[in-house]
């Protein structure tokens, strides 16, 4: 069994998850995804290993344009495009 805390509020979880990261930044062991995928990636591993994962992944998706204006402008593009797409079909 493992233990369980529930979070309500914005500035409760804002609280819990940027003024005390640490305390909450384990995630429970899953057994299809820890032989999976060796405890690697962002969503299931933790500790070490996981803020590893995070520094890298934010790095190459600030690389790619993440974050950045121009990003944001085409993405609001492509979805209009596909949007009126989907009222032809």
């Amino acid at each position: 069994m493992s233990k369980s805390i529930v979070l309500c509020g914005y500035d409760t979880i804002k609280d819990a998850f940027v003024k005390n990261a640490d305390y909450f930044a384990e995630r429970p062991d899953t057994p299809v995804f820890l032989e999976a995928l060796k405890g690697y990636g962002i969503v299931f591993s933790n500790g070490e290993n996981w803020k590893v994962m995070r520094r890298f992944t934010l790095s190459t998706l600030r690389d790619y344009g993440v974050g950045r204006k121009t990003i944001e402008d085409k993405i609001i593009e492509e979805t209009e495009y596909f949007n009126t797409k989907a009222e032809i079909i």
